[in-house]
């Protein structure tokens, strides 16, 4: 098989383009490594701001006199500062560019004395930024000003601008007062934490024969004074090296998106795949840690912390099928650390043999759970941590690595279903049902909420599996089998499908699909079941009868769903409304708290959803192709069992599937060809079903088309629409919705 990618010109098509200056947070090129972020944006009055954020910089307020529970006031992130570069004279205009394959900003401003060209970048390797700007004559006194930002959580500042007086807390103490300094010539602005602690904002101008730069770094410290020098030392390092620091920092990107490869005949979605990659990757990192609502990028907002019910689950989800997976590690490694903190938010009672989390935490995973019974409103949530274990278990099943599997994956769940068994009571025919507890957001605690039953089924088949897995059996097993065996069905009715719990049927609009989780992400119902299909597409039509308060993952949700039930129309048509309603220009999305991450990330799933999936120990091929995306290519994309699939069809024929795999797993594959099937290995055939015997590193190749078409190319668009994010006339197209995308 030939790959033939000219992988520059390929990324260059999904550039990020603004022909006209962006002036806000949401329209701006945004820059990453995981830890120090950088986001570039004009205002009205200033010429260009970089905007910082750290996802290491947070508050550590204790909880007594500011809102005991609530962590977004005592532990939130914290802002950091913008650089503002003035100019000489007035901004006429512009242009910005992100350069995704190379992580990198440029642009170009005019004034009423001449013009600054700038680049920028936030190393990978390194937690420096360095911007580049060269001027014309009457902008050579053009200068940076530091603006450091209160030491302020977000959601006051959110609540105080929305003038919010019953959710702003009044008793909120500033913390100290900034201070300067300066040593080996480099300017350093550190801001005292609340309780103990620092971080500062160093920066070193420098100007070689009309060369311009600014290095930036962040650093933050428990100890007082200890960034400092921190902050010193990365600049310090970076300027020295510098042809090594970006030489490393191109060297990460591309061997980032090399990893796999998506190519669509539709230019809109498939640029925006590709930024949703660059995202994640500058989001993260393996050792990196959890991207909470915001990652990098932080500005104002009411939720500056991880939230544990929904936001992590679809923000990591598409980085296991999109062979992400070293920068998803940054997952499991956190909970890893935190292991004992898991056990810690159950109540000393239960810590022996359970854990949990709650609903948000931040700088740690702390976040207490509630017990049902004692506790009768409020986040009564017991299945956080269950439904981020289904990621972890994602992310070994595209590995098939025992290591993770037995040292966190097997010992947290079992701990997880313990804390379920000590709520769960039979009734007078012996049926296992669950106490009060909460389906995320919509407000009620009842019994049997099917958010939890469907964790609790998933969590112990998975443990069952897990003991066969390993080669061991576990005194638990028996209560396991019971549990699956006598658990209460999940409440539905026939009008409107699945309900929320024993006594709620879905009455109102909701946002959030946690009573659907049996059928997507778990699958456990079968969508070739007609039986299970209609009800769940009876469940999701119910849901989405409602509209007034679904969000944009609502539709990606939805979308995953249809795209699960192979119907890739629906898919296509929810999934598009994100578009229409939701995104911004430069594929950011807000909500009315503020902005969040996981809903684009979520729309590149549903992406994957109708390009690949696989569960139940078969690997689907293209399973909801939409009639509009006639041409695709898929190279190198994950499968559970430890496979890597690559595909490609044209005029919405399969012409070849080739299947690698990493560890001598049973392959199925399912596939929709017309007409002789042939191959380099002997398979079986059962309808659209191909069963093929590969040992750990071996392949196989089937295909209609001539061998010398069974080639990974990008395939050709002729819409247009290539480089249509960012504030340009392109986007106006999408953003009016005149587009071609699907409406409501």
């Amino acid at each position: 098989m030939k790959r033939v990618i000219d992988w520059e010109k390929f990324m260059s098509r999904h550039d990020i383009v603004c022909d006209d200056l962006p002036h806000k947070w949401d329209e701006g090129a945004y820059l990453g490594n995981g830890t120090l972020g950088a986001l570039l944006y004009h205002n009205e009055v200033d010429n260009i701001i970089i905007k910082l954020g750290h996802t290491g910089v947070y508050d550590n307020r204790p909880a007594k006199g500011v809102h005991v529970n609530d962590k977004m006031f005592q532990t939130p992130r914290l802002p950091i500062g913008d650089f503002v570069l003035k100019t000489v004279g007035e901004v006429k205009g512009g242009n910005m560019r992100l350069d995704i394959y190379n992580a990198t900003a440029t642009g170009k401003i005019e004034t009423t004395c001449g013009e600054v060209e700038y680049s920028a970048y936030v190393a990978s390797e390194k937690d420096v930024i360095i911007f580049e700007w060269k001027t014309t004559e009457g902008e050579k006194d053009s200068s940076f000003l530091w603006c450091p930002e209160m030491c302020e959580s977000p959601r006051q500042t959110m609540m105080r601008k929305k003038a919010d007086m019953r959710r702003y807390n009044h008793d909120y103490e500033n913390s100290k007062t900034a201070f300067f300094s300066i040593s080996d010539g480099i300017n350093i602005c550190t801001q005292p934490k609340y309780c103990g602690g620092d971080y500062s904002t160093a920066w070193l101008n420098t100007n070689e024969n009309g060369v311009r730069k600014l290095y930036i770094s962040v650093t933050t410290s428990p100890e007082t004074n200890g960034s400092i020098n921190l902050a010193k030392s990365n600049i310090l390092e970076a300027k020295a090296n510098e042809n090594k620091v970006r030489e490393d920092h191109i060297k990460w990107w591309h061997d980032c998106f090399q990893r796999s490869f998506v190519s669509i005949s539709d230019s809109v979605f498939e640029s925006f795949y590709w930024i949703q990659i660059y995202k994640m990757a500058s989001a993260t990192r393996k050792n990196g840690r959890i991207i909470d609502t915001i990652g990098p990028w932080l500005t104002t907002t009411s939720w500056p912390a991880a939230f544990w019910n929904l936001n992590v689950q679809l923000t990591y989800e598409p980085m296991y099928p999109s062979n992400q997976l070293e920068i998803a590690e940054s997952l499991w490694r956190t909970l890893k650390a935190e292991y004992q903190t898991l056990i810690n938010n159950v109540d000393e009672p239960y810590r022996k043999d359970c854990a949990g989390i709650g609903s948000n935490t931040t700088a740690t995973l702390d976040s207490k759970v509630a017990v049902p019974g004692r506790d009768k409103e409020g986040y009564v949530e017991l299945g956080n941590l269950t439904w981020i274990l289904h990621c972890c278990y994602l992310h070994y099943r595209m590995t098939m690595d025992k290591e993770l599997l037995e040292d966190l994956i097997y010992p947290l769940l079992k701990r997880t279903m313990q804390y379920y068994m000590y709520f769960l009571k039979p009734d007078e025919n012996g049926i296992l049902h669950l106490m009060p507890t909460s389906s995320p957001e919509y407000g009620i605690v009842d019994e049997d909420c099917n958010y939890d039953l469907a964790l609790i089924r998933w969590g112990c088949k998975t443990l069952l599996e897990i003991c066969t897995i390993l080669g061991q059996s576990d005194e638990k097993m028996g209560e396991w089998h019971y549990i699956l065996d006598k658990l209460t069905p999940y409440p539905q009715n026939e009008k409107e499908g699945f309900h929320i719990s024993k006594n709620y049927p879905m009455a109102k609009s909701h946002r959030h699909f946690s009573h659907l989780l049996m059928f997507y992400p778990l699958h456990l119902l079968n969508p070739y079941d007609e039986k299970d299909s209609e009800r769940i597409i009876t469940s999701v039509e119910h849901w989405h009868s409602m509209p007034e308060k679904l969000e944009g993952y609502s539709e990606t949700g939805a979308a995953s769903m249809f795209a699960t039930l192979q119907d890739g129309n629906r898919a296509l048509h929810y999934l598009s409304t994100l578009w229409s309603r939701f995104l911004r220009p430069n594929t950011m999305y807000k909500e009315d708290g503020g902005a969040v991450l996981e809903t684009p990330l979520s729309a590149a799933n549903a992406m994957l959803d109708m390009l690949i999936q696989s569960w139940n120990k078969n690997i689907h091929v293209f399973p909801a192709m939409p009639d509009k995306w006639k041409d695709a290519t898929i190279d190198n994309l994950c499968a559970e069992g430890a496979f890597r699939v690559s595909a490609s069809r044209r005029d919405g024929k399969l012409l070849w599937v080739r299947v690698k795999s990493l560890a001598g797993e049973p392959c199925v594959i399912k596939a929709a060809f017309e007409g002789e099937v042939k191959s380099d290995r002997p398979f079986t055939q059962n309808g659209d079903e191909y069963t093929v015997e590969l040992k750990a590193d071996e392949e196989v190749v089937l295909y209609v088309c001539a061998e010398d078409q069974v080639e990974v190319a990008p395939v050709e668009v002729t819409d247009g629409m290539s480089n249509c994010y960012g504030m340009n006339a392109k986007m106006d197209t999408i953003m009016s919705r005149v587009s071609y995308l699907d409406q409501r």
